[in-house]
């Protein structure tokens, strides 16, 4: 039990003290600049409520029809709007890459299918052309052993009748 209680204690202790921080509390609000234009503002999150309950005010100041300045709620607005956009675009264009990248899987896989079929398509007729040839050699066997089958009986049986005959004559004899 101290194990375990030792471990969750360096643990939080381990994770607290090497935490990374980019600004400091006391350095916020700042503006975020890039290249010389001002590109935002930097807030902690306290800051951030102050300001969403400001503008809930400037709203209930605004229905009691006090003029008060609604320009910045407007920009913070029209920010938010824009982000949103860009994510959802962001996320669009991802999509459409990855749909392109997938396409153009396909195409080359089709591709090389065609490929395939082609070259199988080239061993066919050879094999077809191997194949006629080789019918008629078979063809040609065929008719010289029919020849020689019927030659071989033609001459047995010429063979056979002049043995008998010339039996018959010498028995006769």
């Amino acid at each position: 039990m101290k194990n375990i209680f030792l471990v969750l204690l360096l643990n939080f202790f381990i994770l607290t003290t090497f935490g990374q921080t980019i600004f400091q509390k006391e350095d916020l609000p700042q503006y975020y600049i890039q290249n010389g234009d001002t590109i935002g503002i930097l807030l902690t999150v306290e800051q951030v409520q102050k300001l969403d309950n400001n503008t809930e005010l400037l709203t209930l100041f605004e229905k009691l029809s006090i003029k008060c300045d609604s320009l910045d709620a407007y920009y913070v607005k029209v920010i938010n709007n824009m982000n949103d956009k860009i994510g959802l675009l962001d996320v669009k264009i991802g999509n459409i890459t990855e749909q392109n990248k997938k396409q153009d899987d396909i195409i080359t896989k089709l591709k090389e299918q065609i490929l395939i079929k082609e070259s199988q398509l080239g061993l066919c007729e050879k094999q077809r052309s191997n194949d006629s040839t080789i019918i008629k050699d078979l063809k040609k066997d065929l008719r010289k052993s029919k020849f020689k089958n019927i030659l071989g009986w033609s001459a047995m049986g010429v063979l056979s009748t002049i043995i008998i005959t010339l039996g018959i004559l010498v028995g006769i004899k």
